[in-house]
């Protein structure tokens, strides 16, 4: 990830029907899987120099009845992973 500094500074989660405990846990989560996605496959193109890509809407992540925090966590890193994708 050389070259990539990522801030979120703030993520909205609705209709997760989740505790603040869990809510907790899977942004957790899904920073560490994020991390480790950028670190893996990284983006397809250079970062331009001090570029702030602002406010972004991800697509709803339909998500089976049974997710847990992990995979909750897994599709918002993903989600958020193809965002930075678009937009770098």
């Amino acid at each position: 990830m050389s070259g990539y500094v990522v801030e979120i500074e703030r993520l909205v989660l609705t209709d997760l029907g989740l505790s603040s405990q869990q809510a907790e846990q899977v942004r957790r989560l899904a920073a560490q899987e994020l991390e480790r996605m950028l670190a893996l496959e990284g983006l397809p193109a250079r970062p331009r120099e001090d570029r702030e890509v602002g406010e972004v809407e991800a697509q709803p992540i339909n998500l089976p009845l049974n997710a847990d925090e992990i995979d909750i966590a897994h599709w918002i890193a993903l989600s958020i992973y193809r965002l930075l994708a678009a937009n770098v």
